[in-house]
């Protein structure tokens, strides 16, 4: 199958030095400008500046193409990663996580108290750092929490906090720091609606998993006139997929999930009057249950929906295309501890090259409580199409994937779910 990429030239970088940011126009023909020049964000969200393995984000964000990239907490934008990112002509939108409401990590944090020891040592942290960076050049725009309403449900007094909250610290964000804009990113367009009364917010950011257009006429009857930006943008999302036998979350091709990035960006490009860009969902280590969904990226090597992404960005096709995954496909789903069986796995390469295959699984029950180290790499029988493996010991659910490497630095995953009997 041959996926068709779009041809759209990048636009300029930024300069080397920072004046800030503003906004010209009027709504419905809104312009971001960076040093006094039009800037359109071709973005990516980059957690991290180096992956555990050694992998450079960074690095992979520039050669994608972008010219902007999102982080989600203040711990990883540290100098170093503001440093290299100026270095390699990328702006950043500074993720400053904002703790949510009744997590586990959180348990005892309410919104509905303005002066909740949590809340006043946030403050605090946001006005240091603030202070420390807002003169870096790399420094593009704050993003001031990650889908926090979301989290409040449908607690109004919560909500109330949260605005309030916001709203204030925003005002002391542009105090400190009057040359760059400041955004909020919301679950969504329906808690997008929350940023109507938190009129210290310049853009509103809004975290979209699906039709740009339809995303624009929903901020559209909310009355929302501001510019906005796709804090995150990506296929669809595991909850609005559809279920498997064991009720896990069926994940769409790599051909699909470049499909709708590729149609995502091309409606957001048709929309850059009332949109500033859009940081593509992402770059960096993925937690076990998002290797399949998520990362353009295994590591440094590559997928279909990074060479989608890139296609966009540059205009320009890679050389050498990634291998496509379609499908891995076991006989028998619940098995024994540690019981061997076969699977087929449906994968190729358009270039031709030769596949290896890896495999590991995860146990799926009781992932939030799970680690990356909690993966249990899979032990070969023997390693063709069709591979011979051994379930893990551990009863339960268990996720399988499966990657196909071409030796080019490129990568396919597909995955499986199945059951480890008594």
């Amino acid at each position: 199958m041959v996926l068709l990429f779009l041809a759209l030239m990048p636009l300029t970088l930024r300069p080397a030095f920072a004046l800030g940011t503003t906004i010209s126009g009027k709504p419905g023909d809104w312009s971001l400008q960076l040093d006094g020049q039009p800037f359109f964000i071709q973005g990516v969200g980059c957690r991290e500046r180096m992956g555990a393995d050694g992998t450079n984000y960074l690095a992979l964000a520039e050669e994608l193409g972008a010219n902007a990239v999102r982080t989600w907490g203040l711990e990883s934008t540290n100098q170093r990663y503001l440093d290299e990112a100026q270095a390699r002509g990328l702006q950043v939108n500074v993720g400053i996580w904002l703790p949510h409401p009744g997590s586990a990590v959180h348990p005892n944090l309410t919104y509905t108290q303005p002066d909740h020891p949590q809340l006043k040592a946030v403050r605090k942290q946001v006005r240091a750092y603030v202070r420390r960076y807002k003169d870096h050049p790399a420094v593009m725009l704050w993003t001031l929490g990650n889908e926090v309403f979301y989290a409040a449900g449908k607690d109004a007094r919560e909500i109330a906090g949260i605005k309030a909250f916001l709203q204030s610290l925003a005002r002391m964000v542009k105090q400190e720091d009057p040359a760059h804009l400041v955004s909020y990113a919301a679950a969504g367009w329906r808690r997008a609606r929350h940023l109507r009364e938190v009129s210290a917010i310049d853009v509103v950011g809004v975290n979209h998993y699906g039709d740009v257009l339809r995303l624009r006429w929903k901020l559209k009857q909310l009355g929302e006139t501001r510019p906005f930006i796709l804090t995150e943008m990506g296929p669809i999302r595991p909850e609005d997929s559809g279920r498997d036998h064991l009720e896990v979350p069926i994940d769409p091709s790599d051909i699909d999930k470049a499909q709708r990035y590729q149609l995502y960006l091309a409606q957001l490009r048709a929309r850059a009057r009332h949109s500033f860009g859009a940081f593509v969902f992402m770059l960096g280590d993925p937690k076990p249950d998002d290797q399949t969904w998520w990362p353009l990226t295994l590591g440094e090597q590559k997928r279909l929906t990074y060479a989608a992404v890139q296609a966009f960005y540059t205009g320009k096709e890679a050389a050498n295309r990634p291998p496509l995954c379609a499908a891995v496909r076991i006989a028998v789903s619940e098995l024994a501890p540690k019981e061997a069986f076969t699977l087929d796995v449906i994968a190729a390469d358009p270039d031709g090259d030769s596949l290896s295959f890896g495999a590991n699984f995860w146990p799926l029950d009781s992932w939030r409580q799970q680690k990356a180290a909690d993966l249990v790499k899979a032990r070969f029988e023997f390693q063709t199409p069709q591979l011979k493996l051994r379930a893990p010991k551990r009863q339960g659910r268990h996720l399988l994937f499966v990657t196909a490497s071409d030796g080019q630095g490129h990568v396919c995953i597909t995955r499986a779910a199945l059951r480890v009997k008594n």
